[in-house]
């Protein structure tokens, strides 16, 4: 009873000073709201510049970036420039040991924001598991979001309806119509060589950021898209391919310009082995981007048992991510017809 007594004295003399400090000092995630506008103004014209150069949605980008990033102000993005948490896999630059999933996990460290935006780019496209990404419509952020978490980008399981959230919240495909009414006039300008065509109407979404710079920012975006085409195409000609390995198995991946008789000279190997290596037709072409193996694949797996779909996924690409032999696969799971839905049990390997 007496203590009961003090304690109202207590709470009745302080109690103002405590409401006003509580008022004070901004939960973590009212400040990362408020970093998020300027966030938005900083990198938004990296997240279109990838679009037009990448396909990958600036509104897409831009999500990733505020919620892998707590917009910019995490400790990944301010001891390490890394705005999308990607750990170091073949990473072959600097890295900052941080605790994530485990204890002590390696991420990547880069010299600034822009190269960590340059390189979540080259990581969506050069990576087979994300490769069913590029085949959706770029419009679709919902796809997109989706997509990035059925292969498995995060494991955070409302990660897909996160990006969602920030993507409406503030209005970022916006920056999607503003990419794509560029690539129109792109496609304009090399049909038209005299690049003066300005009939190409903007969306209705678009519309309102159809501002008098756009059409400065979309020169300056040309001259980055050619240089970039020269700078892969340099390349490609002079730099060493890196030979890595997957589920054991040497390997590559392919480059535009490649053929089966490119890379068999390359690796100093029959054309007959990179076709068969690989489940390629006589004069099929390498797609860019996908894991080409320089040694025979598996009957079955050596150390996975079976798999759960987290996609619609077909055989190849199956077989490519676990460097198994499509057919081999196939008699695996006699009963499991393509197209594979999301979650179906595929076998890797009979006990």
């Amino acid at each position: 009873m007496c203590i009961d007594i003090h304690l109202r004295r207590f709470l009745f003399t302080w109690s103002p000073f405590l409401i006003l400090l509580s008022e004070s000092q901004p939960s973590a995630q009212t400040s990362t709201t408020l970093n998020i506008p300027a966030y938005i103004e900083k990198f938004s014209d990296v997240a279109v510049r990838h679009m037009v150069e990448y396909g990958i949605p600036a509104s897409i980008t831009l999500a990733q970036g505020i919620l892998e990033s707590a917009a910019g102000t995490s400790e990944l993005a301010t001891q390490a420039n890394n705005h999308f948490g990607i750990k170091c896999h073949d990473w072959n630059g600097d890295t900052y040991t941080y605790d994530d999933d485990s204890k002590g996990e390696c991420f990547r460290k880069y010299k600034d924001a822009v190269e960590s935006y340059e390189d979540h780019a080259l990581f969506l496209t050069k990576r087979p598991r994300y490769a069913g990404l590029f085949s959706l419509d770029k419009m679709d952020y919902k796809a997109w979001a989706r997509g990035l978490k059925a292969a498995g980008y995060a494991t955070l399981p409302v990660y897909a309806e996160k990006l969602v959230g920030y993507i409406e919240k503030y209005q970022l495909f916006k920056y999607d119509s503003i990419a794509w009414k560029m690539l129109k006039n792109l496609q304009t300008a090399g049909d038209n060589k005299t690049g003066t065509n300005t009939s190409v109407a903007p969306s209705q979404t678009a519309a309102s950021e159809a501002t008098a710079g756009l059409q400065k920012t979309e020169t300056a975006h040309r001259i980055s898209v050619q240089k970039m085409e020269e700078r892969r195409d340099d390349l490609s000609k002079t730099q060493p391919r890196k030979v890595e390995v997957h589920n054991g198995l040497r390997a590559v991946y392919a480059r535009p310009g490649d053929t089966q008789a490119s890379l068999a000279r390359e690796f100093e190997m029959a054309e007959w082995q990179i076709r068969r290596y690989n489940d390629l037709q006589h004069g099929e072409i390498p797609a860019p981007g996908s894991l080409i193996y320089l040694e025979a694949r598996y009957e079955q797996h050596p150390q996975l048992e079976k798999v759960s779909t987290e996609q619609e996924e077909n055989w190849r690409r199956l077989a490519d991510r676990y460097g198994l032999k499509p057919d081999a696969l196939k008699k695996l799971n006699p009963q499991v017809e393509e197209p594979i839905p999301p979650g179906v049990e595929i076998i890797l390997r009979r006990l």
